[in-house]
């Protein structure tokens, strides 16, 4: 996995496009955003997101040119996570943002 850019998000979440094609083959070429948030709820299971700690929540898109347009909006607060509902493949995540 390659890093390609980095910033943060509006409300001061890492954020970051990334190349995971190295490693899987079912990715294209920066496909990935992987953005940093603080939960807002509590999940359960060990490995899950806790209520006010950071966790990781992966945004897929079709190519890299939709996750740096993503990655742009977001930094630049004109998106926010919420918008990009349909690119979370973890669907029990969409509660903590």
């Amino acid at each position: 996995m390659e890093i390609l850019e980095k910033g943060l998000t509006y409300d001061g979440s890492n954020l970051q496009v990334e190349d995971w094609s190295d490693v899987y083959s079912f990715h294209s070429y920066g496909d990935t955003l992987g953005v940093y948030p603080r939960a807002k709820v509590s999940l359960s299971g060990e490995f899950s997101p806790k209520e006010g700690r950071t966790f990781r929540l992966g945004l897929r898109f079709n190519n890299n040119a939709e996750a740096v347009k993503a990655f742009h909006s977001l930094r630049d607060g004109k998106t926010k996570l919420i918008d990009y509902v349909e690119n979370i493949r973890d669907k029990k995540l969409i509660a903590c943002i």
